[in-house]
């Protein structure tokens, strides 16, 4: 039933956005083509170059509308959950921790799969930051001198990979943070939709200084030279070190990304405990 529901639910979504990513990529295309002309027929004067100027704009309006699209959807089929469709989704035999686990997985794809689109969009058009022999993200190779030295090759692709990890962590926690702030705004009488805008807003000032705050006070319990915090952080590096057999690990950098995931998979955890519990009320189910 569980798989149903999420292949339902990703069939649902995906008559809305992908018309709006294939739409995104046009609008790409048809920018890289009149460039290429531009630039292969040498073309001069005002109009034409408006007209690049346009299609640039144009290209850009279409990502934005894109990942717009991709936040309001995800938000809104959870909204629909505690709505019209969370009487019938009450007949099914599908527990609450599943019925967030289809939303939360659902939205979380497709926002993975607008970045990975983006990127490639932007990879293609020679302005992604990448490093010069490829790396994902573009943050090894001669950029940084952390030890002195710049990264190996390994050590590289194994920075990307962590990166990668927080940004998957950091996007379902955007998505459960999203998924509270439309339960708050459920609650109130009149205007839900505009108390679950207000709500989001305010409450990201107080997300963005809690996890600041956090992450800086991990940073610092891994940084120090002796203690716990010092046995743990060594844990880490000699973890990543014997498991990949890499050289050049950059203690540094695989401490803060720790730390990062380690608040990222606390604050997902109580998220993910608070909306479970609202929407089994809600639903009155388990």
């Amino acid at each position: 039933m569980l798989t149903k529901l999420l292949k339902y639910e990703v069939r649902a979504t995906a008559r809305m956005l992908l018309p709006v990513y294939a739409g995104m990529v046009l609008a790409w295309g048809l920018y890289r083509i009149y460039t290429a002309l531009y630039g292969a027929l040498h073309l001069t004067g005002a109009v034409p170059g408006i007209l690049q100027m346009l299609l640039l704009f144009l290209y850009g309006l279409t990502v934005f509308a894109a990942g717009l699209m991709t936040l309001l959807i995800g938000a809104r089929q959870f909204y629909r959950l505690l709505g019209e469709d969370g009487y019938f989704l009450f007949t099914l035999p599908v527990s609450a921790a599943q019925h967030i686990a289809v939303k939360l997985i659902c939205a979380t794809g497709w926002l993975g799969a607008y970045l990975l689109l983006g990127g490639l969009l932007n990879r293609l058009e020679g302005h992604a930051a990448a490093a010069p022999d490829g790396s994902i993200l573009g943050v090894g190779g001669d950029t940084l001198y952390f030890t002195g030295n710049p990264l190996s090759l390994g050590a590289e692709r194994l920075l990307d990979a962590g990166l990668v990890g927080v940004v998957v962590l950091a996007i379902v926690c955007s998505n459960l943070f999203l998924f509270l702030c439309i339960i708050i705004g459920g609650h109130w009488p009149r205007h839900r939709a505009l108390a679950s805008v207000l709500s989001y807003f305010g409450l990201t000032y107080a997300w963005q200084a809690v996890f600041i705050g956090a992450v800086v006070a991990v940073v610092n319990f891994l940084a120090s030279d002796e203690g716990a915090g010092a046995a743990v952080a060594g844990w880490v590096v000699d973890f990543v070190e014997g498991l990949h057999r890499v050289d050049g690990i950059v203690p540094g950098l695989w401490v803060i990304l720790a730390a990062m995931a380690a608040v990222l998979i606390a604050v997902g955890a109580a998220l993910w405990a608070i909306v479970h519990h609202f929407v089994a009320k809600r639903l009155n189910i388990v």
